[in-house]
């Protein structure tokens, strides 16, 4: 059984509204893109989460990635 890392870092530091998500922050949040450049390279790192919120579902987190050329926010603390 292998380990899954979880990093809990706030990786924009401000909430998205999600009912006003473009389709490129939409693809962020489905892990299809980078949440930094937003490129949708195969090789994407766990990187942190992004916090949207809605009048009826509250805050949520979602997981993002990073490709290789962009760094992760999880060790700038």
């Amino acid at each position: 059984m292998s380990c899954t890392l979880h990093i809990h870092v706030d990786y924009l530091g401000v909430d998205l509204p999600l009912a006003g998500l473009s389709p490129l922050q939409a693809a962020v949040l489905d892990q299809a893109a980078c949440a930094c450049c937003h490129a949708t390279a195969p090789d994407l790192r766990p990187a942190g989460h992004i916090y949207t919120t809605s009048p009826t579902a509250g805050r949520l987190g979602w997981a993002v990635s990073v490709c290789p050329a962009c760094p992760d926010r999880s060790t700038a603390r």
